[in-house]
């Protein structure tokens, strides 16, 4: 095995893979993945409806305790855990972002980072082969994108009331700047396998001499010489590791742990460090900070009709779809839960979408309370249709600080989803959307009572409160590492590298300005692969000494 390299990637998910996969498409470049978790070997995790039976296990997931201001409740996050990252236990959701999101992005100081160059990315990792695809849709990547989903009367009746309030509906949900409704598409390839980005990328390049996959390395520390990144302190089965770089350290390791490890390395906010026992290296404000993410609104109503996938998941029957999934990838196991997204303009953001909507026939344990305390039924579930919605442009911002120089220490997370009046109006025009829709006439024979939140029904007047009652994450974190021309604003420029720290770069959802219109594990994708792109071609300034210290 390898002993020395010139990429070291610092996190093997959603964009680490993909970035490790393009360096090493070089024969003469040598790169080193490292992962802290395991290699996600659990049968559920291909099957894009197992993921559910794995939420919260510590061996698949990161699990983070948030605090925000004194009126919302604490939430635990949870992001993926070992080979692929949250794209190996994420619910496949693929949306890749608006044109005008990215060209946001280069109007802030990012040039390279508009739409007509990542498009091109875009292309270049996915198979999306589904009629009706839009003409910017790429066919021939490793990434295989599906409709891949369970299809009945009730899903037939979310499309039609979407277009009975108005939105078109679109054969391809990922067609461009545009309010509409239609099929979700999935990380879900034709044979029935989720599409990690583990499976997708690397997995079939597994053998490669030029690469090496360690899962199982924690990272601890960027080793800095002279101001420069030449490798990575690591824990591997309670070792102490030093992998050293010839030429650059890459971080991928999502929206939390890289601003992590940064701030562990010396590279952070002063303060922050200080308090942490840290010694300040490298002193920059932007580290942590500019956390944002997709809150997300929930209600649920009772099913009057259809119930049909209610009995196959919650009775023996699910047993046989399992089986019958292992006897062939096929059947109800074989597709993701979310089948029909939405996307709306709200009235005062009309060039873009601002709010997704997911629509799911879905079921929930009966433990869920009514808003006047009584259960929803007691015994047995609840046969359920459930409605998510996000606010796809936030301006609220959260942090990201380390409180202790031990990096399995949880750092300390801060969100406020109503830091910005304008979330909070956004997030009651989404449950008025949502009402909207479980009222049309083409969804009112199947949406009974609403069961959470409960009271108010189909009411317009809903409150801030209750507002207030209904937002959680969205787990589409980003921003904490961003990208941007001014060094007292943002961490890395438009090349990813980090102001300051030649041969040290971050590629993953962190480095996004600003959110996207859409769930976040495509643009991370993105990301890695264009981080690729930027390295091979700009090289590095400085090649230093090579090797493994044990």
């Amino acid at each position: 095995m390898l002993m020395d390299f010139d990429y070291i990637v610092v996190g093997a998910g959603s964009a680490g893979c993909v970035l490790a996969r393009r360096l090493s498409d070089r024969p003469d470049v040598r790169v080193l993945l490292l992962e802290a978790g395991g290699h996600n070997r659990h049968p559920f995790i291909s099957m894009p409806r197992g993921f559910s039976k794995l939420v919260s296990r510590p061996e698949y997931f990161w699990s983070y305790p948030t605090s925000g201001a004194s009126n919302w409740a604490p939430e635990t996050w949870y992001y993926g855990k070992g080979l692929g990252g949250s794209s190996a236990v994420n619910g496949m959701w693929y949306m890749r972002g608006m044109p005008a999101d990215f060209e946001s992005w280069e109007r802030a100081g990012n040039p390279g980072w508009g739409w007509n160059a990542v498009q091109e990315v875009y292309k270049s990792i996915e198979s999306y082969r589904e009629s009706g695809a839009d003409s910017s849709r790429g066919q021939d990547g490793p990434l295989e994108v599906t409709q891949r989903t369970y299809r009945s009367p009730l899903i037939s009746a979310m499309i039609a009331a979407g277009q009975e309030i108005g939105l078109p509906a679109l054969q391809d949900i990922n067609q461009i700047n545009t309010d509409g409704i239609g099929f979700s598409q999935f990380t879900v390839d034709r044979r029935g396998h989720r599409e990690s980005s583990y499976a997708a990328f690397i997995r079939p390049v597994a053998a490669r001499s030029n690469l090496v996959v360690r899962a199982g390395s924690a990272v601890t520390r960027v080793l800095l010489e002279g101001g420069r990144a030449v490798g990575v302190v690591c824990q591997e089965n309670g070792r102490e590791l030093t992998y050293r770089a010839a030429r650059e350290v890459i971080l991928s390791g999502g929206v939390i742990e890289s601003p992590k490890l940064l701030q562990l390395s010396g590279i952070g906010p002063a303060e922050v460090l200080k308090r942490a026992g840290i010694a300040v290296l490298h002193p920059m404000e932007a580290v942590g900070r500019h956390l944002a993410d997709h809150p997300m609104v929930s209600i649920t109503y009772e099913l009057k009709h259809d119930v049909a996938l209610h009995r196959q998941l919650t009775t023996y029957r699910l047993y046989l779809h399992v089986l019958q999934y292992y006897l062939g990838m096929k059947g109800l196991m074989a597709t993701a839960a979310v089948p029909v997204t939405a996307l709306m303009s709200t009235e005062n953001n009309r060039v873009w979408p601002n709010i997704q909507l997911g629509l799911i026939p879905y079921s929930i344990e009966n433990r869920l309370i009514r808003s006047n305390g009584a259960a929803a039924r007691p015994g047995g579930r609840t046969p359920s249709v459930m409605f998510l919605g996000f606010d796809l442009r936030p301006r609220s911002r959260g942090s990201v600080e380390i409180v202790s120089p031990d990096h399995v220490t949880a750092p300390q997370i801060r969100m406020d989803w109503w830091q910005h009046p304008d979330d909070r109006s956004t997030q009651l025009e989404i449950v008025r959307a949502i009402r909207r829709f479980a009222r049309s006439k083409a969804l009112s024979a199947y949406c009974g009572d609403e069961i959470v939140p409960g009271g108010s029904g189909f009411a317009d007047d809903t409150t801030f409160d209750e507002v207030r009652s209904l937002v959680k994450s969205g787990l589409h974190g980003n921003g904490t590492c961003r990208m941007g021309a001014d060094p007292e604003s943002s961490v890395v420029d438009a090349e990813l590298r980090v102001h300051g720290i030649p041969n040290l770069r971050v590629a993953d959802a962190s480095i996004m300005p600003s959110p996207v219109s859409g769930n976040t594990n495509a643009t991370a994708m993105m990301i890695g692969a264009k981080a690729a792109d930027l390295i091979l071609r700009t090289g590095s300034s400085a090649a230093g000494t090579v090797g493994n210290s044990l």
